[in-house]
């Protein structure tokens, strides 16, 4: 198995093309058995979350769902993020370039720039550029 220890850089051109080939060939392999796994890994779950719960009577989906509600409801963050974004309500990051106009102090001039996290409500860095 690759690690640390075990990995070789090849530099480019020290791979024949049959070689360079094979190895492709290999990873291409390689690649589609993963696929394979977590395919196979995703349906098992999705069937496992429609099955109905011997105590309550409900689906696992809806057991789990209304698990992460009263979570948030007691205060849980995590749970009220999850719930938000899941739902697609996550506030997107929107980051602007502000550049306030040149000021003259006295014959040296100055800009002002800042980048400003809207949603933040805070600027995160600020910058004095002299000319």
């Amino acid at each position: 198995m690759a690690n640390s220890e075990n990995l070789k850089p090849i530099k480019k051109g020290a791979l024949s093309k049959e070689e360079a080939k094979r190895r492709g060939q290999i990873g291409g392999k390689k690649r589609a058995e993963n696929y394979e796994k977590r395919k196979a890994l995703k349906e098992l779950l999705e069937i496992g979350l429609q099955l109905i719960d011997s105590e309550t009577g409900e689906t696992n989906d809806f057991a789990m769902v209304m698990a992460q509600i009263e979570k948030a409801k007691k205060g849980d963050t995590q749970a009220f993020t999850t719930i938000r974004d899941t739902i697609g309500e996550k506030p997107k990051d929107i980051v602007e370039n502000i550049v306030a106009p040149i000021i003259d102090f006295g014959g040296v001039k100055i800009w002002h720039t800042a980048t400003y996290c809207l949603h933040k409500g805070s600027i995160l860095t600020s910058l004095i550029n002299t000319l």
